[in-house]
């Protein structure tokens, strides 16, 4: 549980609002994203390495098993969606 303790207080409100600051003036694509929007995956990333989960099926079940205790409203992701994301999606935006 202290993983998710570390994880809720990375995510403050400062930091989601900076987020989407920097998305919009930087790296606005243009278009809506139909499941899973950039701070989804940031958020599911790092969610990943504070608990030391090194694989996409592991996120992936991880945050299907612990959706009720996962902090700011932050929902369950699939594998697939996960891996389409990190392909298409610039690294540098990270």
């Amino acid at each position: 549980m202290t993983q998710v303790t570390q994880f809720s207080a990375s995510c403050s409100n400062l930091l989601i609002d900076t987020f989407h600051r920097v998305e919009r003036e930087r790296f606005r694509s243009g278009r809506e994203y139909r499941s899973l929007n950039r701070w989804q995956q940031f958020a599911a990333m790092m969610f990943a390495q504070l608990a030391g989960i090194s694989s996409l099926r592991d996120i992936a079940n991880s945050s299907r098993t612990k959706e009720e205790a996962l902090p700011l409203g932050l929902r369950a992701v699939k594998r697939s969606t996960l891996a389409d994301a990190n392909a298409e999606r610039p690294a540098e935006f990270f």
